[in-house]
């Protein structure tokens, strides 16, 4: 059955998310990497989860907080490289921004001589079939959708498991309008003017099979240290950050929301100076993953200014400033 023809939910996807060096793909690699099978039926499991030593000095600790020393004992992408092409056989990427991902792995795999292009959806960007145009950050399309999000900001497991969730709640909701097979998203799409490089992916078909058998639980994979973080595991700071993007997810505060900020930073115990630094990394992530690709379109320019006005709003109630994210803050 070609693509076209399969239906979006009940098709074998494959969820990636990869923390790099930066985001330069000619020069900056991949250091860690996860990959989420989700089955036909909507079940899914981890199939790998690693860091990766890129072969040059890792940078960008700021944001996914890996160092030289975590990755010195890593697998290079080389020796991961069967695995991961033989995961996305047969299936459908998925990613939010994921063709940030795809970029930096095509290009690790043109450094080995090969090629890897399979149809890819992004749930970054699906809304906008939706007649949501916003590109919602992670952590906050998952907390307008209603996705638990309890794993280690940036770090490859912690997103692309949020992802998986995202990802179902969007395809149900594509689903209830109409648009359940591929062939009829694309052609929404269409209808839409919706042009983006993960739609023109959906011409293809998935990649075939490998010539020879990989099993890819034989990896020498190297998980970061602790895994994704429990609930017991998370820090009064991350808690906190919960609590502010609970309250402004809807780009708008009332008293009540207000309240809640102000009452979960005194349950927390964190002061002024902790929590202004908490609300910068929001800013600052905000603007990260809006800026990325290098473009802020209206809306995104909007959505930021709105999220500034909700911080603002919480420092006129006693709350600290959302300020500016100096240099050395790093994003969420």
């Amino acid at each position: 059955m070609r693509l076209a023809d399969r239906a979006l939910i009940g098709t074998p996807y494959l969820v990636l998310d990869v923390e790099t060096t930066g985001l330069d793909v000619t020069c900056d690699r991949i250091v860690e990497l996860c990959a989420v099978v989700v089955n036909p039926d909507g079940s899914h499991r981890v199939l790998i989860d690693t860091l990766v030593r890129p072969e040059r000095a890792v940078a960008a600790t700021g944001i996914h907080g890996i160092t030289d020393a975590d990755v010195v004992d890593a697998p290079r992408f080389a020796v991961l490289a069967d695995g991961v092409r033989a995961a996305m056989a047969g299936r459908v990427v998925a990613g939010h921004n994921v063709g940030f991902d795809l970029r930096f792995l095509s290009m690790e795999f043109e450094r080995l001589g090969r090629s890897a292009a399979p149809p890819q959806l992004c749930t970054m960007r699906l809304p906008a079939v939706l007649d949501r145009p916003a590109r919602w950050p992670l952590w906050w399309a998952c907390q307008r959708a209603g996705v638990p999000f309890d794993g280690q900001a940036h770090s490859a497991r912690g997103d692309a498991v949020a992802t998986v969730g995202l990802l179902r709640v969007q395809l149900e909701r594509l689903a209830a309008v109409g648009v359940d097979t591929f062939g009829a998203l694309i052609a929404r799409a269409k209808r839409m003017r919706v042009d983006s490089p993960w739609l023109a992916s959906l011409e293809r078909e998935p990649l075939p099979t490998a010539d020879r058998l990989v099993e890819v639980a034989m990896l020498p994979q190297r998980p970061r240290a602790g895994g994704e973080a429990g609930a017991a595991a998370v820090s009064p700071r991350r808690r906190y950050m919960d609590a502010v993007v609970r309250a402004v997810a809807g780009l708008s505060v009332d008293e009540s929301a207000i309240a809640a900020v102000e009452q979960a930073r005194a349950r927390l115990g964190l002061d002024v100076e902790s929590a202004r630094a908490v609300h910068a990394r929001i800013l600052a992530g905000a603007r990260r993953r809006y800026t990325e690709d290098g473009y802020l379109d209206p809306d995104e320019a909007r959505n930021l200014a709105a999220l500034e006005a909700c911080l603002a709003a919480l420092e006129s109630a006693g709350q600290p400033s959302a300020g500016q994210p100096s240099a050395s803050e790093p994003a969420t």
